[in-house]
């Protein structure tokens, strides 16, 4: 039926029955009964859902639409057509209980309101894509720091904050701060001295995350030195039987440094603190009784930690008393011809104020002794090298003379450089060969005096035609003395200050007394070439102008006086 005839059919009824009211009208015509069919009452929604209704007509009433509403406000616009549904996005209303209903209006324009229907809307949080903010209070940028330090940070978020995680140069430190105010605890001595860059990254429920910097110096104090050095005895092996004087050696180390290393005889100390590798003391022992005794070697450094070594034993057994054989003694040789130098105070302290050098490859230094130990009295210096030292022509050991000293340093001394004990009672002969190799800047083999034991080789006087010593017929030697005459077995003046050759059995017979000089004096020995029926006398006697049981008077040649030894062409 269209709206003409429907107007028309009105107004009829209304011409019968005189006029009446709208509602009255619709009452006497029938009614609108509305239902909502969905969703059911009671039931939890979310997202997109259909609302839905029914409308049944009573009477001659028509529907002229649905309107659905939400808390009494219109849900979608009017249906104007069964079946009466409108879509509702519940996301644009809050979690939580909401009513719906439906009111139909028919041509009339009255209204038929459904019974309302509750349902609970339960929607998840929309995502989260906002990150969070967060920045470095402490410490500021820039800043140097020592020891253990805290760092803070400020951190929010839009929807919360889930935790913040402090990092050093990329790495976490510590665990995530889940809860403000944010910080961490960094110990600066876990990493190097310098620049580090500190960070923070803040990070929220949803994964968002965001992080900030700062760049700060560490600058801590070196850790304390806790840790002792290690050291160990290397010669004389534990157990072995000694004998005059040996060197006693020892290897050190330390994490940080060795300081020096002390050796000790009975617990006692033996010479001062050795403080340079390698580490070394000379043991004379000759100084202690026959029989046990314990050398150990304590290692320091600069922080005061000390270790001492495992005690080695040995059995000293002094067989007789030590006989210092200088290097000019007649059991001494030297070769090749003008291979060793003499030198003196301006590079050492020498015994007998004398030695013998050469760093000529293959020259050799031999002594001829009678005992059963003996000791190399050597010098270790800045520019000395290595020998190799052998007995009894057998197998050659190799001595490194390298040392600190330079020649001429104060303090600087000869020293035993390689001793050797055990010998069986007898001849036996040492050879020093220099080997032109070295560890230093040089390769200077230097030889003093030797130290036998149990009756070694000869008095220990200086005889000039030895090591260094390349004599000429007649020469004159000056030396600077204050005192008494250091060789009076050698140097004996004369009323003409003339010394005279003498057999080997004249040696010591006739003494006489030394003649004494003033301090500072300059002392003028001059030996002449004497000769009596072509005897070749070897030694430098003390008897005058007479030859012991005979009465003959050698014949005298030329004399040249020569004020400098001719062995100074060789530079140390």
């Amino acid at each position: 039926m269209n709206k003409m005839k429907r107007l028309a059919y009105t107004t009829i009824l209304s011409a019968m029955m005189s006029w009446t009211a709208p509602q009255e009208a619709s009452a006497q015509l029938g009614s609108l009964i509305v239902n909502m069919t969905s969703p059911a009452s009671g039931s939890t929604v979310s997202g997109t859902v259909t609302v839905s209704a029914s409308v049944t007509v009573i009477g001659l009433l028509t529907v002229q639409g649905v309107q659905f509403k939400l808390d009494g406000a219109n849900l979608g616009a009017q249906d104007t057509s069964a079946p009466y549904s409108v879509s509702w996005n519940t996301t644009f209303a809050s979690n939580g209980s909401h009513t719906l209903t439906a009111v139909a209006t028919d041509v009339l324009g009255l209204q038929f309101t459904s019974n309302p229907v509750t349902v609970n809307v339960a929607n998840a949080p929309p995502p989260d894509t906002t990150p969070p903010t967060v920045s470095i209070t402490s410490p500021a940028n820039g800043a140097t720091v020592s020891g253990t330090i805290a760092v803070t940070a400020n951190a929010a978020d839009n929807v919360g904050v889930a935790g913040v995680q402090f990092r050093v140069d990329g790495a976490n430190v510590g665990a995530e701060d889940s809860a403000a105010p944010y910080s961490a605890s960094f110990n600066t001595t876990a990493v190097a001295n310098g620049s580090h860059t500190l960070g923070a990254v803040a990070r929220d429920a949803a994964g968002n995350t965001s992080s900030a910097s700062v760049t700060v110096n560490v600058a801590n104090a070196p850790p304390p030195d806790t840790t002792p050095p290690t050291v160990s005895i290397t010669s004389p092996a534990n157990g072995a039987t000694v004998s005059g004087t040996i060197t006693v050696t020892a290897n050190a180390a330390d994490n940080v440094g060795v300081a020096g290393v002390q050796f000790r005889v009975d617990g006692a100390n033996v010479g001062a603190e050795d403080s340079a590798a390698p580490y070394s003391a000379s043991f004379n022992t000759t100084a202690v009784a026959n029989g046990s005794h314990t050398l150990s070697a304590v290692a320091r450094d600069a922080a005061g930690n000390r270790t001492t070594s495992a005690g080695v034993t040995v059995s000293v057994s002094n067989g007789g008393a030590v006989t210092r054989i200088e290097e000019d003694n007649p059991a001494v040789s030297a070769s090749p011809a003008g291979a060793w130098v003499r030198r003196g105070a301006e590079v050492a302290t020498f015994s007998g104020g004398a030695a013998g050098s050469s760093d000529i490859a293959g020259a050799t230094a031999s002594l001829t002794f009678n005992g059963t130990a003996v000791s190399w009295i050597g010098l270790k210096c800045s520019i000395c090298g290595i020998a190799a030292v052998s007995i009894d022509g057998g197998a050659a050991t190799s001595v490194d003379t390298a040392g600190p000293g330079a020649v001429g340093s104060p303090g600087l001394a000869s020293e035993p450089v390689f001793t050797v004990s055990g010998l069986a009672a007898g001849a036996h002969t040492l050879v020093i060969t220099v080997t032109g190799t070295t560890t230093t800047s040089g390769a200077h083999i230097v030889v003093d005096a030797f130290d036998v034991t149990a009756g070694g080789g000869s008095a220990a006087t200086r005889i000039g035609r030895q090591l260094g010593h390349r004599r000429s017929h007649c020469e004159l030697d000056f030396q600077r003395h204050s005192g008494e005459l250091d060789r009076p077995q050698m140097q004996h003046l004369r009323d003409r200050h003339s010394v005279h050759r003498w057999r080997r059995g004249d040696l010591g017979r006739h003494r006489r007394p030394w003649r004494r000089r003033q301090p500072g004096a300059r002392l003028g020995t001059r030996v002449c070439g004497l000769g009596s029926r072509g005897r070749n006398d070897s030694y430098l006697g003390d008897h005058g102008d007479r030859h012991h049981g005979h009465k003959r008077r050698p014949h005298r040649r030329r004399c040249v006086r020569r004020d400098r030894w001719s062995w100074d062409r060789h530079t140390l």
